[in-house]
């Protein structure tokens, strides 16, 4: 009997036989065990592709915090390099600065001892002076050459002592101090020079400091 005979058999309701058993079973034990195997296939199917998935996604991930964690390096990277930057242009700075601040200071000691025995009234002009003449302030000898020469050639830009009571054995009297010439003896040429060296504050508050001229 044929498969299709016996599913006629089943819509009429009649009953099987033994023989009908067994040829039933023959007829759809291949199929049955073909969906149970293809359903299983599916199903692992699924799964596999679910895995694939999820490694997909675990692979993006972990791509993406490889990807952050390289831009936030980078990021320290740079920012230290803007420190280490901005540090070594400060200690530049500050090197500069000392440098300058140590040459002013000897240039005040030169200023007020040296071999002349003169005082220069203004440090931050001899201290220009010296640099614009190209002198070493380390040279001692060429120094005091060059103080020498100033004195012999620009004795304004010096002080002198002035004592009271010359003769009567009197102590100097340092409210007395002056400069080598008067400003009242300048030429205006020698105004103008002092004013463009020093300001015209420096000029005017040295002309009230001034002792009276002594004839």
């Amino acid at each position: 009997m044929s498969y299709e005979d016996l599913l006629a058999k089943i819509k009429k309701g009649e009953a099987f036989t033994a023989e009908d058993v067994t040829e039933f079973e023959k007829e759809t034990r291949p199929t049955s065990r073909f969906n149970e195997v293809s359903n299983k296939a599916r199903e692992f199917q699924a799964q596999l592709k679910a895995k694939e998935d999820e490694l997909a996604k675990l692979q993006a991930e972990a791509s993406a915090a490889k990807q952050t964690m390289e831009d936030q390096i980078k990021e320290q990277l740079s920012a230290l390099s803007g420190k280490v930057e901005t540090l070594s242009a400060e200690k530049e700075q500050l090197a500069k600065e000392r440098a300058e601040l140590d040459y002013k200071l000897k240039v005040v000691g030169i200023a007020t001892k040296n071999k002349s025995g003169a005082i220069i009234k203004n440090p931050d002009y001899l201290a220009y002076r010296l640099k614009n003449d190209g002198v070493d302030i380390a040279a001692a000898d060429k120094v005091d050459a060059y103080i020498e020469n100033l004195k012999n050639n620009e004795p304004e830009l010096f002080m002198v002592a002035v004592k009271s009571g010359a003769g009567t054995g009197q102590p100097p009297n340092t409210s007395q101090m002056q400069t080598a010439r008067h400003t009242s003896l300048w030429s205006d040429r020698e105004k103008v020079e002092y004013i463009k060296t020093n300001g015209e504050a420096a000029y005017l508050k040295l002309v009230a400091e001034q002792p009276p001229l002594q004839k």
